[in-house]
């Protein structure tokens, strides 16, 4: 059975009382949907308060030194590093004891995935007690209610200026989430010129087109509303004094940088006669705000603010000129050192235990506090005892079950040929028992599972290769497996993808050989291949083409051997074959052979042919050839077989050069000339050596006068004169006797049987003594005898009248 491995994020419906419909969160515990869990917050969260800094103070001020000031972060009582993961030499274990620095030697992101494992849906809190794990779940809740309630107010702000000869004295306390009011006096018996009431947006509530937050950074009022639900809900006092630490410093910024654009863009759009008296006030304040700042190097300033640093007070004086019907106004804003401070500490104050659910006695992890599963254990042993590890440490507290990879399998560098192997091994760690089961394919999108392959280390050989500009990649993934809190849990490690490299080779055993040949012999060009895999080889024999200077197939010449049965000149050149091999999905690949050179003598060419004929005893008849070649010297001789084989009778004769032309004559002919005729010709070219061919057969056939036959199947009692074939002789001695005592001599034509059908036996007995021997048959002078004929055959035989 396939499995398909396709990792998507799945978006579910849930449905509501009512019959509202909304999208389910990665998570059902945090505020909004910006993190998996707490682990993605945690890694975000100094990037988080960096952009902040640099949207206000244009570099990463919160993580950095810069712009000649100090990193943020060291201004915080407690913070051990920028950020909420360890990194390098800074531990992440925030923590204070009041007003010093303290440790809890467990980082805020295992903390925070401590607390989470009960937060999370569908937990494995098999161990702790169903009450507590509600109560957490509970305050958990309340304090992410709480914290988008809080706001901040900045005290005392004290605003004067005289107007049109009356006196504007304002003290004000700017709240986020609150209002600004104030009536500006002017003119003949000082009545109110204008009037300034707005609202001022929310810290991390939505009022007053909330979150202020927000425009600081997207992400801020989320990060901050989810640590803190976090931090008050552990409860462990050493988190809450360094989280009251943290806030107060923060709360500075969030005056300085936030308040002051918000008055700047307060009454901009009134037109009255006045109208411009209001944003001149809010200016001035905020001006005066954004002018606060914090000596964390103890240095001159008059108010120490523990545990954040000294501070002065604020006075500014600014002269505005040119408004109309008013002319110029001074406007003097100051805020006491005092009141600034107050502002931290109440600020900072509202994160406390007072205002949140906390539950040390659960989640905290000082010596003698926090024992979450109730075992007599305190969390913080457990923590040591576990050896650091926060799933171990999980475990020990009663929550928790884990699948993890702590090993992940590793991409081969180079491509791996076919039929090599490369090592594949995961590593992980669960609270369970482990099974591992190894998927491969040739697309990431289709892997099955390979069978035996269920242990940590995986040795595949390579069944793909990569040829030809096709690069063919395999595919592997390790599935981990554990059973754990009830349920099965599978994990999948990372997708190796190898590229398959050089395809198995084709050997080459024997190589086609080629060689000089003369035409008419036969040419075998041979190959002997092998290789390893594959679905069989193929062959293409190739002939090199002088003209385009290209090598071109040979239609239909596929198999291992090229054969030439009688080369001719035409057909020698240069020949090579092209072996191919396929292992799918992998595309064809081949290999070429050596080439073989097939070097031919040139032709001789015969024209004319010698003629054969039909002579009387006593004719003439003469024989012509004619003969040429390229290259080389000829010769010829005449040869004539009359029954016993060819047989020499010129001897050989020089040509003289590359042509010729000859006759042999046959004068006053006898039956002994009879016979057939050929010429033979013969070449010494000096690359080849010599070599000969024959021109064509020519027959003579001498006429001796009567013919005498035979046919043994004549009835009895018939004629025998041999004169035709219904008067045949019986016996062959009868008719060479007639055709001896004939003038000139004569011929004896034999029936031996049917065309198809059984042969005649002549088997007679013969009496005639010749050298004093008697059972032969006796030839004579001028006596030729034939065979071959089918005769008279009681009148069903052909009754031949020639001979052929």
């Amino acid at each position: 059975m396939k499995r398909r491995f396709t990792w998507k994020c799945l978006v579910m419906l849930l449905a509501l009382a009512g019959g509202s419909v909304l999208p389910a969160h990665a998570h059902d515990y945090m505020v909004s949907d910006n993190w998996a869990n707490f682990a993605a917050l945690a890694s975000q969260a100094q990037s988080i308060m960096d952009g902040m800094m640099t949207k206000y103070v244009g570099c990463n001020l919160w993580s950095t030194n810069c712009n000649g000031q100090t990193a943020v972060w060291t201004s915080v009582m407690g913070q051990q590093g920028p950020g909420w993961v360890p990194v390098g030499e800074y531990t992440a274990d925030h923590a204070a004891v009041r007003w010093a620095p303290a440790r809890t030697f467990i980082p805020a992101n295992y903390q925070w995935a401590f607390l989470e494992e009960i937060l999370k849906p569908g937990a494995c809190v098999e161990g702790v007690a169903p009450a507590r794990v509600q109560a957490i779940r509970n305050a958990f809740n309340a304090n992410k209610n709480k914290v988008l309630t809080t706001e901040i107010t900045l005290y005392g702000v004290n605003i004067s200026a005289k107007v049109l000869g009356c006196n504007n004295k304002f003290t004000r306390n700017i709240t986020t989430g609150g209002s600004i009011s104030m009536g500006i006096e002017g003119g003949p018996f000082c009545p109110k010129v204008y009037t300034i009431n707005e609202g001022i947006p929310s810290l991390f509530g939505t009022a007053n087109k909330g979150p202020l937050l927000s425009d600081a950074h997207p992400l801020l009022r989320d990060l901050l509303a989810n640590m803190t639900a976090a931090y008050m809900t552990i409860g462990d006092p050493m988190i809450v004094d360094y989280w009251h630490a943290f806030m107060g410093r923060l709360g500075l910024t969030f005056v300085r940088e936030l308040l002051p654009g918000i008055l700047n863009s307060i009454g901009k759009s009134d037109r009255s006669d006045y109208g411009e008296l209001g944003p001149l006030f809010l200016q001035a304040m905020g001006d005066a705000i954004h002018d606060i700042s914090l000596d964390t190097e103890k240095g001159n300033k008059a108010f120490n603010c523990l545990p954040w640093g000294n501070l002065d007070n604020i006075y500014i004086s600014q002269n505005v000129s040119g408004i109309p019907v008013i002319g110029s106004v001074t406007i003097n804003v100051d805020i006491a050192d005092s009141n600034i401070c107050l502002t931290l500490r109440n600020f900072a104050d509202k994160f406390n235990c007072a205002n949140f659910t906390c539950l040390p006695d659960y989640l905290g992890v000082q010596p003698g506090q926090g024992d979450l599963n109730a075992d007599g254990t305190r969390n913080i042993d457990s923590w040591f005892n576990s050896g650091l590890s926060l799933q171990e440490w999980k475990l020990a507290e009663g929550i928790g079950g884990y699948l993890d990879i702590l090993v992940q399998p590793t991409q081969a560098v180079l491509p791996v040929k076919y039929g090599d192997q490369h090592w594949l091994q995961v590593e992980g760690a669960s609270s369970a028992t482990i099974g591992y089961q190894w998927y491969s394919g040739y697309s990431p999108d289709e892997l099955t599972p390979v069978s035996g392959a269920t242990t940590q280390g995986f040795f595949p050989t390579m069944d793909v290769y990569s040829v030809g500009g096709t690069n063919m990649y395999k595919y592997y993934q390790a599935v981990l497996s554990a059973t754990y809190c009830g349920a099965p849990h599978t994990l999948a490690s990372d997708l190796i993808q190898i590229k398959g490299g050089t395809p198995p080779d084709i050997a080459i055993d024997d190589q086609p050989q080629g060689g000089n040949f003369f035409p008419g012999d036969g040419v075998n060009l041979s190959v002997k291949a092998g290789v390893a895999a594959g679905s069989g080889l193929t062959y293409q024999w190739q002939k090199f083409n002088m003209s385009t200077g290209s090598w071109n197939n040979m239609p239909v010449e596929t198999s291992g051997v090229l054969s030439f049965p009688s080369v001719t000149p035409a057909q020698a050149g240069r020949y090579r074959v092209q072996i191919s091999n396929q292992i799918a999905p992998s595309p064809l690949y081949s290999r070429l052979s050596d080439e073989a050179v097939v070097n031919v003598a040139p032709a001789i060419i015969t024209d004319p042919q010698p003629q054969g004929g039909e002579l009387s005893i006593g004719g003439n008849h003469e024989f012509k050839i004619g003969a040429s070649v390229s290259n080389g010297e000829l010769s010829y001789r005449w040869l004539r077989n009359t029954g016993l084989g060819f047989e020499d009778i010129s001897g050989w004769v020089s040509a003289g050069g590359k042509t010729f032309e000859a006759t042999w004559d046959i004068t006053n002919a006898t039956i002994g000339d009879a016979g057939i005729y050929r010429c033979q010709i013969r070449n010494v070219y000096n690359v080849y050596g010599q070599y000969t061919v024959f021109s064509n057969d020519a027959v003579i056939t001498i006429s001796s006068g009567t013919v005498f036959r035979v046919d043994k199947n004549n009835q009895p009692g018939a004629v025998q004169d041999g004169l035709t074939w219904r008067t045949a002789f019986k016996t062959i001695q009868p008719a060479i006797d007639a055709a001896a005592n004939t003038p000139g001599g004569g011929e004896v034509w034999v029936a031996g049987g049917p065309l198809n059908g059984a042969a005649t036996v002549y088997n007679e007995n013969r009496t005639q003594n010749w050298g004093g021997v008697v059972g032969s048959l006796i030839l004579k002078d001028n006596v030729q005898v034939y065979g071959g004929f089918e005769g008279y055959r009681s009148g069903q035989g052909i009754q031949e009248q020639y001979r052929d």
